[in-house]
């Protein structure tokens, strides 16, 4: 069985009620990735006028996502493998439904950014050129893609400690979007999981990447 089908039966709901109570307690205005992208929307998503459309894969119970929507107006959808997460992100008032990254339930070129917090890590490695292709697909010209995620300078393979069956991996994810040369990086920073300082300790490495989707 895939990791995204263990995801979607069992396991995307055993991580949402492993997590459920930590969920609720994240300070969001010091979540790194907000950060990230209020500094993108303040300097570059501003200068229309049309409300944008954002999309964060890996949404889990929505939290993030309700807090960026109220804070920042706007549209932000959310897909999940756990059905009771996105149950929970759409109690929030979000539109989110259940699903994986290789497969996005949207129409072509929606979205302005489109958001993966923590979920690439998990993915079933066959499926990250489906991934790229379908990021690109719904992603309008000239867009935003904006990852955070456990980083290594070298592929690093570990068995999830929650699942046998289910492989943790770490590397620069800005590579897998590289490929596709419509993609170019504004901006990498590393930082520590848990302190969100700068680290040394490799292991406790994550970064947060801010790739531009340029039209070819």
């Amino acid at each position: 069985m895939d990791q995204k089908d263990i995801f979607k039966s069992s396991e995307g709901d055993a991580w949402f009620a492993r997590n459920r109570d930590a969920l609720r307690k994240i300070d969001f205005e010091s979540d790194p990735l907000v950060k990230e992208f209020k500094n993108l929307f303040n300097s570059k998503l501003t200068a229309g006028h049309q409300k944008l459309n954002i999309l964060e894969v890996g949404c889990g119970d929505g939290s993030r996502s309700a807090f960026m929507s109220e804070t920042f107006n706007c549209n932000i959808y959310g897909i999940d493998p756990s059905p009771e997460a996105v149950e929970s992100a759409n109690s929030q008032g979000l539109i989110a439904s259940v699903g994986t990254a290789e497969k996005l339930p949207y129409q072509d070129k929606k979205f302005d950014v489109l958001i993966f917090g923590f979920c690439l890590y998990l993915c079933d490695r066959k499926d990250l050129e489906s991934i790229v292709s379908e990021a690109s697909r719904v992603l309008k010209d000239n867009s935003w893609l904006l990852i955070m995620d456990f980083f290594s300078n070298e592929k690093y393979e570990n068995t999830y400690s929650h699942h046998k069956n289910i492989k943790s991996f770490k590397m620069d994810y800005r590579k897998i979007f590289e490929i596709d040369h419509s993609y170019v990086c504004y901006s990498h920073k590393i930082i520590d999981h848990e302190t969100h300082d700068f680290t040394d300790v490799k292991d406790n490495w994550i970064s947060i990447s801010l790739m531009r989707h340029i039209k070819k």
